[in-house]
């Protein structure tokens, strides 16, 4: 059963909030560093170019891990992180190459593994 929250819990609980600016603060605000987010659309319109500079701009604030299940490391993938200048992000972000979820999870239980992690596929 979840507990239960009073109002002066709710408002002030300190929260780990990652300090965006610019156009991100424009279009998202200052989001937790924590919960999910969901990113959908039809083939071709750009969804792996977005999530590759979202990508970019989050490993300001933590290591990111980029589960490509699709496309991998595909010369498609290679040219998406060389459009979005990825080569600056070098030891921030890595890609992996449709890495099964119990693989994912004993990445994540490591020392210093990735704090963020981008999941291109629903069906995973």
């Amino acid at each position: 059963m979840a507990r239960a929250i009073s109002v002066n819990q709710l408002l002030t609980k300190r929260r780990k909030l990652m300090a965006f600016e610019g156009e991100w603060l424009d279009c998202i605000g200052m989001p937790e560093l924590s919960g999910s987010w969901f990113i959908y659309g039809n083939s071709g319109n750009g969804k792996t170019t977005f999530v590759l500079q979202l990508c970019k701009y989050l490993s300001k604030f933590g290591r990111v891990a980029y589960n490509s299940m699709e496309e991998g490391d595909s010369e498609s993938m290679r040219l998406a992180f060389m459009r979005t200048g990825m080569e600056a992000c070098k030891r921030r972000i890595v890609l992996l190459d449709n890495e099964p979820l119990n693989e994912l999870m004993e990445r994540l239980r490591k020392h210093k593994s990735q704090k963020i992690i981008v999941i291109d596929s629903i069906k995973y």
